[in-house]
């Protein structure tokens, strides 16, 4: 007789619920069905069937799994032949040399970062619904930020995650050789040039930040 394994509702880490979509669900028949109406494919590890729900912030972990589960050196040559990863200050040395073992982390936080992009603008276009953790009730979605009028410090726009992920789209367009880059990294995160420097130049607080790149290692 083969075992059956029965499937497990929610696909969920407590730890990952001070990050920004808390602890905030995604229905999976949902996601799968805008997933294929965009036309696009979504890996992660584990696959996504079976579940009934997943924590965005899990999701994103899942998908950076999927994508970091190359060897480092198949990771290496995948991020050779990128011309913009190539010359991320991460993988590569002052001599050109690529580090296979940064480069298999690169591209799962890449994956994640972009992922991460998609599901925020589907979220705001109410495209997808967040859902209460304990209700499974619809989460209201904050309104869209169209002016740069956030106080410096605001968590609720700017946490440090938040921060972390301006500075790495920043540095990849200026490895990328893009002039623009800040005023183009201010563009996608919805504020000003001027206002976006002046939020990455606040002093870090001394609360320690979970990195994406480390779950399922």
């Amino acid at each position: 007789m083969t075992d059956i394994k029965n499937p497990t509702d929610v696909l969920f880490h407590a730890d990952l619920a001070e990050r920004e979509f808390g602890s905030a669900l995604l229905s999976v028949s949902r996601l799968t069905t805008w997933v294929q109406d965009k036309d696009l494919e979504l890996v992660t590890v584990p696959p996504l069937a079976g579940y009934r729900f997943v924590q965005a912030e899990a999701l994103l972990c899942a998908i950076e799994r999927g994508a970091n589960s190359l060897t480092p050196e198949q990771a290496a040559k995948i991020v050779q032949a990128d011309p913009i990863l190539s010359k991320h200050r991460a993988v590569t040395d002052p001599d050109g040399y690529i580090n296979p073992i940064t480069s298999r982390w690169l591209l799962g936080a890449d994956a994640h970062l972009s992922w991460r992009r998609l599901l925020e603008n589907a979220i705001e276009k109410q495209e997808l619904t967040l859902l209460n953790f304990a209700s499974k009730l619809p989460i209201q979605a904050a309104p869209t930020q169209k002016t740069d009028t956030t106080p410096a410090g605001t968590a609720k726009v700017w946490t440090l995650e938040r921060k972390e992920q301006a500075r790495a789209v920043m540095n990849k367009y200026k490895a990328g050789g893009i002039k623009d880059f800040a005023a183009r990294t201010a563009k996608e995160f919805g504020v000003t040039a001027t206002r976006l420097n002046a939020v990455l130049s606040e002093k870090k607080t001394k609360k320690p930040v979970k990195r994406a790149g480390f779950w399922g290692e």
